[in-house]
């Protein structure tokens, strides 16, 4: 697949500095390369190289590192401990932001839209950023 020839084309070289064979490569370094790749990129971009790897060895007919217990149970501890995922945290919102935001959402008129404009008045006034604002919830409970 062509979305897997950069990251086929990176083990490859990993594998040629340590002279070790990119196919038929040791559980262990195969995982050496995934948490060496995982430092400088998040998650998804570690389970992308795994795929690529498991896609070029399926593909010559021979059993995917993907498949090894441990390499399985690699990813599933580099998945709860987000090593090496980068956050980048928005800038925060500036009054210029909220004015123009505030302009184009309050056209709408939908009970969704002031409600946006509710958390980012509120985020704002509490200098929260959108990432954060995004994760306030309110219950609103009408009586009859």
């Amino acid at each position: 697949m062509p979305q897997y020839k950069r990251s086929w084309s990176a083990w490859k070289a990993y594998c040629r500095a340590l002279n070790v064979p990119h196919y038929r490569a040791k559980a262990s370094v195969v995982m050496q390369y995934l948490l060496e790749k995982s430092t400088h990129v998040g998650t998804s971009s570690v389970y992308t190289q795994l795929s690529a790897i498991a896609f070029h060895y399926r593909r010559k007919g021979l059993s995917s590192p993907s498949d090894d217990t441990r390499v399985r149970m690699f990813m599933k501890g580099l998945k709860k401990s987000q090593v090496g995922h980068v956050v980048k945290r928005a800038k925060p919102m500036t009054v210029a932001i909220l004015k123009r935001a505030v302009r184009r959402l309050a056209a709408d008129g939908s009970l969704t839209t002031w409600r946006t404009v509710w958390r980012m008045c509120i985020g704002f006034s509490n200098l929260l950023r959108w990432d954060d604002m995004s994760r306030i919830q309110v219950n609103v409970t009408v009586a009859i």
